[in-house]
């Protein structure tokens, strides 16, 4: 038995000779894997950074997706309308017409129910 390290809070601790070699040889297999690792990984980085532009893409369709879903689902939830388009050649107009219009945010954040919704 060896004593190993410092004495702390007036205990000692004792490691056996099998623990110490045990403890240098997977300190030893550790600086091996990472050793071997760092190749790989960088490889991994460099082939994930070639196709830069497709992930970029990927990842906004997914966030616009999400934002997209998000407001639906609280439109939803809310009980508020969704918008009705209008074919300009039965309309024979180029008006945009919005009744009792509401932002969102607005509705969510609004403690007091003296909020009006506006005509545009």
């Amino acid at each position: 038995m060896v004593l190993v390290g410092k004495v702390r809070n007036a205990r000692k601790r004792y490691v056996c000779d099998h623990l110490l070699t045990l403890g240098k040889r997977l300190h030893e297999m550790e600086r091996l894997f990472k050793k071997r690792m760092v190749p790989v990984i960088r490889d991994m980085f460099v082939r994930f950074y070639s196709y830069r532009e497709h992930w970029s893409n990927a990842v906004n369709c997914i966030a616009e997706l999400d934002a997209l879903c998000s407001l639906a689902t609280y439109a939803k939830q809310e009980g508020m309308s969704k918008p009705e388009l209008l074919d300009p050649a039965i309309s024979k107009t180029d008006e945009l017409n919005i009744n009792n219009l509401r932002h969102a945010t607005v509705v969510f954040n609004s403690t007091s129910k003296t909020f009006v919704p506006n005509d545009v």
